[in-house]
């Protein structure tokens, strides 16, 4: 087996000749038989911070209906600064052009042709949009004019999932399904619908274990899953380019699967975030007490709540290949936890900011993203990160947040 090491030093810009001094971190690349392992060391987050600024918001608290959003859920931009959004509460597609005005609504909710009854994924290139149509169990597909073009069935409805949809490079699509021994995509011909090939996953291991209790009380039986909080679980995403980024969180490594059979592994050399202990009290009393209203006997059966946060809680992968994580982060004031607080509890979510580590498609560390707290992440196009936001009286809207490296 062949390894060759070599170690490069990324600086940032320079500054002025009385500035400090740039900031800088080390990457070290080396090979294992097929796996190229690409390792970023000595960041200081502070000093890998990008520059993000909003580019444009759409939406308004009394406008047009237009305006008024009520559940984003989607959003695909196009090519020309456009952007395709679904709103899940109105049932509804809109296309929006660069400076956000609307432009059309596209079909309308129905089983007829060009109409749609939900979404499980959405997607657009040059041509085309795609709407995964979930109630009617089929796949929309319509020009940049809004015409319908044709639809064609999925062979199974697998829920509602992120990353349903996604256009390779060449214009055809990838449609998420299980695929008997395991998930993976059907790359179709948009044209037609036929299906050309499939992706299977790779395997990861066992998926977060659950927490089950079910109603004990005659002629109930009401079923209650919560997730362990902050157990690592397998996360796939796939890229325009046909490859397949993995991660489960327990140690800070992504892996990319290239067609080619090649593999890139992206490390980060980061501590873990530990779980105080009273959190983990709290939230393990928060559980057993929801779970206990429906069967009084019930116990914790599998794992326990782990002692640190996994090293990352999700993976994005821009239109251009590069690979964004959220990280972990330590809650600057973490309040109690109500023994009736909702189920499931989402441990982390916890409304930090979205804090993301940008990753060029090679591997090579591009900085660190900061976004606002109540930022929701739905699509990123290279530097463009589409969200929904929450303004302080509750309105929702659709803002774009450019990214840059910073300035010195």
């Amino acid at each position: 087996m062949r390894n060759t090491v070599l170690l490069v030093v990324l600086a940032g810009m320079a500054g002025c000749a009385d500035a400090s001094p740039a900031p800088q971190w080390t990457t070290s690349t080396r090979t294992s038989g097929d796996t190229t392992i690409v390792r970023t060391s000595r960041v200081r987050d502070s000093d890998a911070a990008m520059d993000v600024r909003e580019g444009l918001r759409i939406g308004a608290a009394d406008n047009a209906e237009e305006y008024l959003f009520g559940e984003v859920t989607r959003i695909a931009p196009g090519p020309d600064g456009s952007v395709y959004v679904w709103d899940e509460q109105a049932n509804v597609l809109r296309l929006y052009d660069s400076g956000g005005r609307h432009v059309r609504t596209i079909g309308r909710p129905g089983r007829g042709p060009g109409e749609y009854g939900g979404s499980n994924g959405l997607a657009a290139m040059r041509e085309y949009v795609a709407l995964w149509d979930a109630d009617n169990g089929r796949v929309n597909v319509y020009d940049t004019s809004g015409i319908f073009i044709n639809s064609w069935p999925v062979p199974r409805n697998v829920g509602y999932i992120d990353g349903g949809l996604v256009f390779d490079t060449t214009g055809n699509l990838y449609v998420r399904q299980p695929l008997g021994d395991g998930d993976g995509y059907l790359r179709v011909r948009v044209e037609d619908g036929a299906v050309l090939d499939t992706l299977r996953f790779p395997q990861l291991g066992p998926p977060t274990p659950q927490l089950r209790a079910i109603g004990t009380a005659p002629g109930i039986r009401t079923m209650r899953q919560v997730p362990v909080p902050f157990f690592p679980g397998p996360m796939i995403r796939l890229s325009p380019a046909g490859d397949v980024v993995s991660g489960t969180g327990k140690a800070y490594a992504v892996t990319r699967f290239h067609p080619d059979g090649t593999l890139l592994r992206i490390e980060r050399d980061v501590e873990p975030v530990p779980v105080a202990e009273g959190e983990r009290r709290a939230l393990e009393d928060a559980i057993t007490s929801q779970m206990r209203k429906l069967d009084p006997a019930w116990r914790w059966d599998v794992a326990r709540i782990p002692q640190s946060r996994p090293f990352f809680i999700d993976l994005v992968v821009a239109s251009d290949g590069a690979v964004w994580v959220r990280r972990s982060l330590p809650p600057e004031e973490r309040v109690g936890i109500a023994s009736n607080a909702a189920l499931p509890l989402r441990a982390h979510d916890q409304n930090l900011p979205p804090t993301y580590d940008v990753f060029d498609a090679n591997g090579t560390f591009r900085g660190r993203v900061v976004l606002p707290a109540s930022a929701k992440v739905l699509a990123i196009r290279n530097s463009e990160v589409w969200t929904t936001l929450t303004d302080d009286l509750g309105v929702p809207y659709v803002v774009r947040f450019d990214v840059r490296p910073r300035e010195p």
